[in-house]
């Protein structure tokens, strides 16, 4: 656990470090679930995307921001949804900081390769940007881009956090196959990832 703004962020090593490895490479996950079940997830028993990682000589890590897994949760948490987001980027950029900082103390590295998924490349691209000297290369999957006639505006009176379901995260694992074809993602593969889902929320089992 590293300490940010009174949080506790969990971070840990995917794996052991195979020998020669790169600089540390370090996951960052996107909106709505944790590192653990997105780059650390074995679908059927296959290897996860950190299996890979490591197979290909990077030594991985990965880490929760704070509301996700293993870290801590915002204290209005606690409490019923109110307007004003929590963890905006400058909040999740000092949570990605701390974590270099931690994985380059553990490895003696001097800076740090960012595999970033979805909401997460917001948070690594801006780090790169405001700390180029620790990163050494930035990799965005799926990265969140601009559109052409978006608007920020009424964006303070989003509720603060909410309530995403097994069901929810199973819907959008499908959302985008092609009709026709066959899902990726069956039933029965879902189903030990939806219960390690719930099981990340000291609230969603009481």
């Amino acid at each position: 656990m590293v300490q940010v703004d009174g949080l506790s962020i969990h971070v840990a090593r995917f794996g052991d470090a195979p020998p020669g490895a790169s600089a540390p490479l370090i996951y960052v996950h996107g909106a709505t679930f944790p590192a653990l079940l997105a780059a650390g997830w074995r679908f059927a028993d296959k290897l996860s995307w950190a299996d890979n990682l490591i197979e290909a000589g990077y030594d991985a890590w990965g880490f929760d921001f704070a509301g996700y897994g293993a870290s801590s949760r915002y204290p209005q948490m606690a409490e019923p949804a109110v307007p004003g987001p929590l963890g905006r980027s400058g909040d999740a950029v000092r949570q990605l900081g701390a974590v270099v900082n931690h994985v380059t103390t553990e490895t003696g590295s001097r800076n740090v390769i960012l595999l970033a998924h979805s909401w997460g490349t917001i948070v690594a691209a801006r780090f790169a940007a405001e700390h180029p000297s620790f990163v050494e290369r930035l990799v965005l999957f799926g990265p969140i881009l601009r559109r052409l006639g978006g608007s920020l505006d009424g964006i303070d009176t989003l509720a603060g956090w909410d309530l995403v379901t097994a069901e929810d995260q199973l819907k959008r694992f499908r959302e985008d196959v092609p009709a026709g074809e066959p899902q990726l993602i069956t039933d029965a593969m879902f189903a030990p990832w939806g219960r390690a889902y719930l099981e990340t929320d000291p609230a969603a089992l009481a």
